[in-house]
């Protein structure tokens, strides 16, 4: 059966690699702190991912994974998202928005990677 998702349902889940908070009280005010931030993914880019991942599951796409790792909240802001996000899209030459990968060429994106 499946589980009803809410803010709060991760608490029940099995946390196998959390470390042990020392503090309860710091780690409620970093997730208080997270909880006014902005949305890092809106519900209409979510569903454009699932079928995007649903092309690819059937060879119709392709993915495409790039992040970074060491992010900071100090300068997170609605701007800074959508920033990083053009980072990967520039790097590989497909364009200056990651709308601009539904419509790429696959040589200029191979030609991009291996300097052709």
């Amino acid at each position: 059966m499946a589980r009803t998702w809410f803010p709060e349902s991760w608490r029940e889940l099995p946390a196998a690699q959390q470390p042990e908070w020392d503090d309860p009280g710091a780690l409620d005010l970093a997730l208080k702190e997270l909880r006014n931030q902005p949305p890092l993914v809106f519900a209409g880019e979510a569903r454009a991912l699932k079928a995007a991942l649903g092309a690819a599951s059937q060879g119709e796409a392709f993915v495409l994974q790039a992040g970074e790792c060491a992010e900071s909240f100090d300068n997170l802001s609605a701007d800074s998202i959508r920033d990083q996000l053009k980072i990967p899209v520039k790097f590989v030459g497909l364009g200056e928005t990651p709308q601009d990968i539904e419509t790429f060429d696959p040589q200029r994106f191979v030609d991009a990677l291996f300097g052709a």
